[in-house]
């Protein structure tokens, strides 16, 4: 009789254990997560040469002149315009690495929020007599799920923002002013004693100093930086240079791209200067100097979140926030627009983010997971073998049932 039972629950376990797995909402890890179209996001990522999601090391530089004014209706970031470059009014072809789509629940709640956040800025009329326009381009580095507003893929100026450029390529020449008029690759260690073209770098990154800007512009080959980057990263048309580098063009996608790109070591970056440049956006003070309020955008926007971020104006016709945040760097975003004030910039991010962070828990209702997966089945029933484990008990216990009953 206990063969009765035993066999039995062998039957059961070979039923249970043919039964089609319930894979998890997420994939069961990055290397995996589903597409809308089915495809894995690691190998997606592959295909267009960019590294998967990876997390950052952690880690944390004086004093400058900014020309920037946080009350002032006219002020210059701007190392020697006079004059402000006419609008482009260009739409770029996208870049080719990133593909505006909403694949998540968590996507569908940003870009809805995106767009209502640009429509209400944009119908409210300008401030300063001229239309006011906003370009908003979001990645989750996680999924790979890229948000883009109506202007995403648009040029604007980008002030201040464009050292962010300049200081990549500072380091990617590892402190070495190109002598042929071409930038290379440079060689060796960061510079530990103390270097001047580092510590201008420094000074632009967290204190936006206009000066050590000029410097670096000058002797790292000026135009050439901007193009230098736009190659290593693969950027679209929409980045275009300018003898004075506050005028220097970029859209959010583009600006999103790089970032991502940096963090991934795309732009051949030595990973101690990837580290570092990480860093010293991650270390903005309050104030720049003159007293100008970096506290503004992102920053101001998500109080809940560590954010790296640079920004940039030129009052009133731009104004810029861009870098990333979330555990892991996990998102890289860019705001830029122009006839726009701080407090537009900062109130249209806030709209987006209202509790002033970004879910970066998987679980959570609001989580990346793929919009076209259902399911929310995890833990056992996605694993055959504990099936089979439960089913063979089962089986076992049914045997000795019957074997009992046999007896009486």
């Amino acid at each position: 009789m206990p063969r009765r039972g035993l066999a039995a629950g062998f039957a059961i376990a070979a039923l249970l254990a043919a039964a089609p797995a319930v894979v998890p909402a997420d994939g069961g890890g990055v290397g995996s997560i589903v597409d809308g179209d089915g495809s894995g996001v690691a190998s997606r990522l592959g295909n267009i040469g960019i590294a998967p999601y990876a997390h950052a090391q952690t880690s944390s530089a004086k004093t400058s002149s900014d020309k920037e004014s946080s009350t002032a209706k006219t002020s210059s970031e701007s190392s020697s315009a006079t004059t402000t470059a006419p609008k482009s009014t260009t739409t770029a072809t996208p870049t080719a690495a990133l593909k505006p789509a909403v694949k998540t629940k968590w996507g569908e709640g940003v870009q809805q929020r995106m767009d209502a956040a640009t429509k209400k800025l944009e119908s409210d009329g300008s401030k300063f007599g001229k239309p006011s326009k906003i370009g908003i381009g979001i990645l989750d580095r996680k999924t790979g799920e890229f948000l883009c507003n109506a202007h995403c893929n648009e040029a604007f100026e980008l002030a201040s923002l464009s050292k962010v450029f300049v200081a990549d390529v500072v380091a990617y020449s590892n402190y070495t002013p190109p002598k042929d008029g071409k930038i290379k690759a440079g060689s060796g260690d960061m510079p530990v004693d103390g270097n001047q073209d580092a510590m201008a770098r420094d000074d632009m990154i967290r204190y936006s100093d206009n000066e050590a800007t000029d410097l670096l512009w000058s002797e790292y080959g000026q135009t050439a930086i901007i193009d230098s980057v736009k190659e290593r990263y693969g950027l679209s048309d929409a980045t275009q240079s300018n003898p004075d580098w506050g005028m220097t063009q970029s859209s959010p996608a583009d600006m999103v791209h790089y970032f991502d790109g940096m963090l991934s070591g795309k732009g051949e970056l030595p990973d101690v200067e990837t580290r570092y440049l990480r860093q010293l956006m991650y270390s903005l003070p309050r104030y720049s100097y003159g007293n100008a309020d970096q506290n503004i955008g992102l920053r101001a926007a998500l109080p809940k979140e560590m954010v790296a971020n640079k920004s940039g104006w030129f009052d009133p016709e731009i104004r810029t926030t861009a870098g990333f945040f979330g555990e892991g760097d996990r998102y890289a975003i860019a705001v830029l627009g122009s006839y726009i004030n701080a407090d537009d910039l900062t109130d249209t991010v806030a709209q987006i983010f209202p509790a002033g962070e970004a879910s970066t828990s998987d679980d959570d209702a609001s989580s990346s997971r793929p919009v076209s997966m259902a399911s929310d089945n995890r833990g056992p029933s996605a694993n055959p073998a504990v099936w089979a484990l439960v089913a063979a008990i089962l089986g076992f216990s049914l045997g000795w049932i019957v074997r009992k009953q046999t007896a009486e």
